[in-house]
């Protein structure tokens, strides 16, 4: 389960974006369905 780090709400949305060079891991970007706040996380 993934909770936001801001309000602890554990309903989040997540999309996955190559911000790197192609041969390294996507990022997975996440948003909090109650406060909007975004984060991510490197593979």
């Amino acid at each position: 389960v993934v909770r936001c780090p801001r309000c602890g709400y554990d309903e989040v949305y997540y999309w996955e974006v190559q911000t790197r060079a192609a041969d390294e891991p996507t990022t997975r970007f996440f948003k909090c369905a109650r406060c909007g706040y975004v984060w991510r996380e490197y593979e």
